[in-house]
């Protein structure tokens, strides 16, 4: 059958469109609340980042290796003696 739109109202949910259902056909519901405030929430958002966003890096890299030195990486490279 699919997704079906409903309104809770009185203790009663109402479904927004014809239901293709028997008379007492037992039918099992999954309940899951429309979010109908998205544009408010999208804001929020949007206002959370542009007051938390990462800073850049602001000190200069270290020059050097991981492994091994500068020095050894160009005399393996023959760059230098």
């Amino acid at each position: 059958m699919g997704i079906i739109k409903a309104v809770y109202k009185d203790e009663v949910l109402k479904p927004l469109e014809k239901l293709d259902l028997k008379e007492g056909e037992e039918v099992e519901i999954i309940l899951k609340p429309h979010r109908s405030d998205l544009e408010e929430k999208v804001r929020e958002l949007e206002e959370y980042l542009s007051t938390n966003t990462p800073k850049p890096f602001v000190s200069e890299l270290e020059r050097g290796y991981k492994w091994f030195t500068e020095e050894y990486s160009l005399r393996k490279l023959g760059l230098k003696e």
